[in-house]
């Protein structure tokens, strides 16, 4: 095949996979399945239409009419349907790029469309694909696109020309191109880091696709849980800062998210009225105070040092509830408000229900959130036991006795159920003494099972008690609750999580939809309420994904996690946090430049560093010093390097070029010095005069010896032309070094001899590579310094 051919055919390969990539980049966002299998059809067949030249047959005001038809579809879409502006837009940016594809006859013009066309789609793609997916599309999509228009410039050159070389594109060639696109990728991700943002949300809401809580409802019906035990979509993302690894205590977290009153004899409601207020923020900390919560009593036994837990950073997904996940007790909460601006897009506000002591979050979009909470260290059990009701009219209740009384509803019949509480509990027994006797009888006489056996559905829980004696963690929990209210105890069931796996991809602890867990809270006088688990051990385990599929899907959800922090959700708070722990890293004693000394950043304990060892800091600062010292023996070599003079824009002599440049080292070296050691002023001075020696001896080492016997000839040669430019004599294009010195000899009549010593040497160096002794050098001073001084003589 002809070279031309050849070239064209591997431009439009190219050019249809730069297709392919963008649409992929918004196919899953919104786009339709129609409109999906139309453009994957479209985009096959008009490879065929362009090789037997459908576009020549078909007039071009046919090509025109089924644009305006698709501008008038687009605008009838826009005014009739709730659809977003942007999902329309790209509907119709598909349509033009199959239109354009099936009319494209080979001009130039065609395929830049086509290319513009593909473009807009990937820029849309940001705004509908959400995925850590459109991440590898959009590296893809640069590798090709890059490749694309080079073989499309070369075609374009071959066609004006009729002429390209038979070898195309050589290595070499594909080997500069792949380094380019590179380039480009890597400097596209870096305007993306550092170019200021605000987001999306100062203009317009933003959201991300919410999950299907399957378990999560207003109503729990018994057996739901155990249907989405294998569900390993993940819910929540947890770190521990201060801490590496997972702590041993976090796969018993019971995340709290709501909690239900009523049981009709088959479900659970949340048929009571919620009373929501506000929480205390404390401006300085950034913190929700969650003391509001806990009873006085209780309070009192958290408020020491000793009862101080620890620190979870947690990356919420979008659940579709309000709710806000809470680990009993949960000491303070932090939301994302780091920036006070008005209308921040990730600001967001916390609320509390007094009525179901549920937390609510209440944000301006919905892209889910990152959270921070502080636990406290759970109490002493012991404290608990001998707490009871006085009097329905007991001053340490929350309120009035009515209160509680929905907590001690129970439906009509369970006489059996009723029987067994009695007969486990006895009258005199303590709230928190009734609980654990029910927990340990139900986790011990009864299995967990996931495989649900059949059960009366008029009253599932009595044959569960005294039939199956097997069932999920809601079975467990709700005959715990009726057995607790039949005994006079107020208690209510509660949803959330259990646990969670390790994700070592991640460094994080992954919540799963299949960890949704049912537990029990128990209300005890002077306290609150207390969570008690009744469902044995076997149900409490997280349940661990193994095998490859299951390496493959912690490596994914890794990587999704990482995008949607540092990517979908990135913005001037992200940009902010990496400012403050790169300065941070880089500053003495690992205070932060943008941190003021009433940040949270003051509030929190130092993370504890081993000892040994080079961290961060001290690999950047030494670095930073190794980049210097090579940069001044660059510039010691560059200044004698006739093609990139140092300072001949300054006109400076070699002595005091030097001197100037040491000096600025100097100060340099000060600056690494104080800053790395913390010294004072006088130390720095004299502490920098030991970098600023080598520094500047990399200069001379660099100016004397890094330079080869042409370079420093080129650098002679450069300061010759620089001397005799002070009296209008300058080198013309055309002329080479020994024309131009036989000229310099008759202009220079006194300086003949020296000018034809010069011309001597500078040809032995330039070609032999003879290196100048000391008197040639000695004798290129003297020439020099005479021609300066020569401007009164010449004219």
């Amino acid at each position: 095949m002809h070279p031309v051919q050849t070239l064209i055919r591997r431009h439009e390969v190219l050019m249809y996979i730069c297709v392919m990539l963008s649409f992929l980049a918004v196919a899953f966002g919104g786009t339709g399945v129609v409109m999906n299998a139309l453009f994957v059809m479209g985009w096959a067949a008009s490879w065929f239409a362009f090789k037997y030249g459908l576009a020549q047959r078909v007039p071009t005001g046919a090509w025109n009419a089924l644009i305006l038809g698709s501008v008038a579809l687009t605008g009838a879409q826009m005014y009739l349907s709730d659809e977003s502006i942007i999902a329309v837009g790209v509907r119709f940016i598909l349509l033009l790029l199959l239109i354009k594809l099936f009319s494209r006859k080979g001009a130039e013009r065609d395929d830049w469309q086509i290319y513009a066309l593909s473009f807009l789609l990937m820029a849309a793609g940001t705004a509908l694909n959400e995925d850590v997916a459109y991440g590898a599309l959009f590296a893809t999509y640069v590798f090709f696109v890059t490749f694309g228009l080079a073989l499309f410039h070369m075609r374009t050159e071959a066609a004006r020309h009729q002429r390209i070389q038979r070898e195309g594109m050589g290595r070499v060639y594909q080997a500069a191109l792949a380094i380019l696109a590179g380039g480009v990728l890597l400097s596209s991700v870096a305007i993306f880091f550092v170019f200021p943002r605000v987001g999306l949300g100062f203009f317009a809401p933003k959201s991300r696709a919410t999950q299907a809580m399957t378990g999560f409802s207003d109503k729990v019906e018994l057996g739901s849980h155990g249907v989405i035990r294998d569900n390993p979509e993940v819910v929540l993302r947890v770190e521990f800062p201060g801490y590496k690894g997972m702590p041993p205590e976090a796969s018993s977290y019971h995340w709290r998210m709501m909690s239900f009153a009523t049981y009709d004899g088959v479900k659970w409601a949340r048929s009571l009225k919620p009373r929501e207020s506000g929480l205390a923020f404390d401006s300085k900390t950034r913190r929700y105070d969650l003391g509001k919560l806990y009873s006085p009593a209780l309070n009192e036994v958290l408020d020491n040092p000793s009862s101080q837990g620890r620190t979870l950073r947690v990356y919420m997904e979008p659940l579709g509830v309000s709710q806000g996940p809470q680990i009993w007790p949960t000491l303070a909460y932090e939301l994302p408000q780091a920036i006070p601006l008005p209308f921040n897009p990730k600001s967001a506000w916390l609320r509390h229900d007094s009525v179901y002591q549920d937390l609510y979050i209440q944000q301006r979009n919905e892209m889910g959130i990152i959270l921070e909470m502080r636990l406290a260290t759970q109490p002493d059990p012991r404290i608990f036991r001998e707490e009871t009701f006085t009097s329905p009219d007991d001053p340490n209740l929350p309120g009035e006795i009515g209160e509680l009384e929905p907590f001690l509803q129970l439906p009509t019949g369970l006489s059996r159920m009723r029987q067994l509480a009695a007969s486990l509990t006895r009258p005199e027994q303590t709230p928190y003494q009734k609980a654990e006797l029910l927990r340990e009888h139900l986790q011990t006489s009864y299995t967990y099972t996931t495989n649900l056996p059949p059960v009366d559905p008029d009253n599932p829980i009595e044959g569960f008690l005294f039939e199956t004696k097997q069932g999920h963690c809601e079975f467990f929990a709700t005959s715990m609750v009726l057995m607790l209210r039949a005994s006079g105890v107020p208690a209510r069931l509660v949803n959330g999580f259990l646990g969670g796996v390790w994700n070592s991809s991640g460094d994080y602890m992954a919540v799963r939809q299949g960890d949704a867990h049912a537990w029990v809270e128990v209300y005890i006088p002077r306290y609150g309420w207390v969570p008690f688990d009744p469902t044995p051990s076997a149900g409490t385990v997280p349940l661990q994904n193994e095998g490859i599929g299951a390496t493959l899907r912690e490596i994914y959800d890794a990587a999704r996690m990482n995008w949607m922090r540092y990517v979908i959700e990135y913005d001037l708070d992200n940009q902010l946090e990496g400012l403050r722990a790169l300065s941070k890293m880089l500053s003495p004693g690992g205070k932060s430049f943008l941190s003021g000394s009433d940040s949270k950043q003051a509030q929190e304990p130092e993370e504890e560093v081993e000892p040994g060892g080079w961290g961060a800091r001290d690999v950047v600062i030494w670095a930073l010093f190794a980049l210097l010292l090579w940069r001044s023996w660059r510039a010691g070599r560059r200044y004698f390097d006739a093609r990139q003079p140092a300072s001949s824009w300054l006109k400076l002599s070699p002595a005091v070029w030097l001197g100037l440049h040491a000096l600025f080292f100097c100060g340099v070296g000060a600056l690494w010095l104080g800053w790395m050691f913390e010294w004072d002023v006088a130390r720095t001075l004299v502490g920098a005069l030991g970098p600023a020696g080598i520094m500047a001896a990399a200069v001379l080492l660099g100016a004397n010896f890094g330079a080869s016997p042409q370079q420093r000839t080129q650098g002679l040669f450069a300061s010759l032309e620089r001397a005799v430019a002070r009296h209008g004599v300058s080198r013309r294009a055309d002329e080479g070094p020994a024309e131009f010195l036989a000229r310099l000899r008759q202009l220079f009549p006194a300086h003949a001899q020296r000018l034809h010593g010069f011309e001597r040497s500078y040809l032995r160096a330039r070609f032999a590579s003879e290196p100048l002794s000391p008197q040639d050098t000695q004798e290129f001073s003297r020439l020099l310094r005479e021609l300066r001084a020569a401007q009164a003589r010449i004219t």
